[in-house]
């Protein structure tokens, strides 16, 4: 919701410096070019998270898995550890997303990883969230548009993202 919050003061903002660009305008000819670039402007301020969104910027930051280096039992507790820590990292991370759309109050997530790849990378391949909605938005529309933000963000297909009412 963050996002939202300072999309808001944003466009709220520049509807006011155009306002008072308006204003300061003198008029004739001059002054129906500007209004129309400063309509543009607002046009663009509103469209900002769509284009953001289409150019991929809202994606996940992944936190770096640490690595383990050495062999044995103590080894294999410390990696389980480990990817239990980044499994919950990454679940949380899908929740902050998820709570970030629209109609939202709250978001839990929990994610399914696949088998680990070189490198050291392991994929996901799915994610299930359980969101809040809050009154007065449409508990359909807030899912469907839960589903796409999750799956752009985690790289998945849509089908991949589990959205459930609760």
């Amino acid at each position: 919701m963050q996002g939202l919050d300072a999309w808001i003061h944003g466009l709220v903002a520049l509807l006011f410096l155009a306002g008072i660009a308006e204003l300061l305008l003198p008029s004739g000819t001059f002054k129906g070019y500007a209004r129309s670039f400063l309509g543009l402007l607002v046009l663009l301020g509103v469209l900002r998270p769509v284009v953001g969104l289409m150019q991929g910027q809202w994606r996940l930051a992944w936190p770096a898995l640490p690595a383990v280096s050495s062999a044995g039992p103590a080894s294999v507790a410390a990696a389980a550890a480990a990817v239990r820590t980044y499994e919950s990292l990454v679940a949380s991370q899908v929740a902050r997303t998820a709570g970030g759309v629209l109609g939202v109050e709250q978001a839990r997530a929990t994610v399914a990883f696949g088998a680990a790849r070189g490198g050291g990378s392991i994929p996901v391949t799915g994610a299930a969230v359980t969101v809040l909605v809050a009154p007065g938005h449409r508990p359909a529309t807030v899912a469907a548009a839960v589903r796409t933000a999750v799956a752009v963000a985690l790289h998945l297909d849509r089908s991949a993202v589990r959205v459930a009412l609760g």
